[in-house]
């Protein structure tokens, strides 16, 4: 009878902390802007019929998911959900002045649009369990802090989106996170399978490799760390050979030059001081306007930097290591993302996040005047 309690208890608190994501999730949604439609270079109904640019049709693990989904849909749901959403859609874009060959074009795949919001939510929903799991593996934090950290992007995501949200930035970001939970964890099995999947969704999910070879260069026998390492170029190799192959006759180049862009975009004081208004999402039912931080804010990078700083060496070695990768991420986009894009760091965000929360946790047992108790990771 204990035990069937002590299980009842924990599945109690599994199912409200669950809800809890699933609400924040929502609520994410709802804050950050539009996702990205109709755009002939890289929206989310030009990449699910395949036509894309290059590089953005190289990523194409979420236009699957969603064409199998369609496919899979039984008609009368899929016009049940148009019949709702279509009216909503329809009034958003001519609020916003959309030209009509775009209200055209979304008014003819409502349902596509419908179940990228709702892909949206729950890979949001994913991301949060991932990075709860990865918060807790350290086991740096009392366990409700750990249960609780993943809510505290329902403050962070929005300061990453001010362009667009692409169709598939919140796989990623899922992904991402739970690779480097498997890496830490060494299930390299599952790992690589991951990995696989990471670069079918987008090819800098490669950047795994840096964090990868940062933290078992030295840790494994050279035997096994370049079998490991070996395995996941020929993943990276093979995947992206094929999806070459498969879309060299669409648009594009295989990456884009932005350095004259950020070189301007750099030189210009006010654009370190930009604080803007949320944006309403298309489809959801409600919106939260907050003027946040954006681009490359000094007052929030300084935030940032002091708070990842803070207690340094009292952080896990493995974060500290795959923080080298925020760095090589920043001078890549210089060069190939629009440097003001924080959402071009996206993968980043769950390194930085619990470096940055660890640092506030040690802050705020400092200023109560107690140890931060046992806890700690060397």
């Amino acid at each position: 009878m204990a035990v069937k309690t002590i299980l009842n208890k924990i599945y109690l608190k599994i199912s409200s902390l669950y809800l809890a994501y699933l609400f924040g999730s929502f609520v994410i949604v709802a804050m950050i802007p539009s996702p990205l439609l109709v755009d002939h270079r890289a929206g989310a109904i030009t990449l699910t019929n395949f036509e894309g640019y290059k590089p953005f049709q190289y990523r194409v693990l979420m236009p699957l998911v969603i064409r199998g989904v369609e496919s899979a849909t039984l008609d009368i749901i899929k016009d049940s959900l148009t019949e709702i959403a279509a009216p909503r859609i329809k009034a958003k874009l001519e609020q916003r002045n959309d030209p009509a060959y775009k209200r055209e074009l979304v008014s003819r795949y409502v349902f596509r649009s419908v179940l990228f919001i709702s892909l949206n939510i729950l890979l949001m929903f994913l991301f949060m369990i991932a990075l709860r799991y990865l918060a807790r593996a350290f086991n740096y934090f009392p366990g409700i802090i750990s249960d609780l950290l993943p809510l505290g992007l329902i403050f962070i995501m929005p300061l990453f989106y001010d362009y667009a949200v692409f169709v598939y930035d919140f796989c990623h970001l899922f992904l991402f996170t739970l690779g480097m939970y498997l890496l830490y964890k060494r299930d390299w099995f599952r790992y690589l399978i991951i990995f696989a999947l990471g670069i079918l969704n987008k090819e800098t999910a490669v950047m795994l490799v840096l964090v990868f070879i940062f933290n078992y260069f030295s840790e494994l026998s050279k035997p096994a760390f370049y079998k490991l390492l070996a395995a996941q170029v020929i993943i990276f190799l093979a995947i992206k050979s094929s999806l070459y192959l498969a879309f060299m006759g669409n648009p594009g180049s295989f990456v884009e030059w932005q350095l004259g862009r950020n070189i301007e975009h750099l030189s210009a004081f006010p654009n370190y001081f930009i604080f803007k208004m949320t944006a309403e999402e298309m489809l959801m039912p409600c919106a939260i306007d907050l003027p946040l931080p954006k681009g490359l804010n000094l007052p929030m990078f300084a935030v940032l930097v002091f708070t990842i700083c803070y207690k340094w060496r009292s952080k896990p070695f493995f974060l500290r290591k795959a923080s080298l990768y925020f760095a090589v991420s920043l001078i890549l986009t210089i060069f190939w993302g629009y440097v003001d894009e924080l959402r071009a760091n996206y993968d980043a965000l769950p390194i930085i996040y619990l470096l940055s929360a660890m640092g506030i946790y040690r802050l705020y047992h400092k200023l109560l005047g107690n140890k931060a108790g046992s806890g700690f990771a060397g």
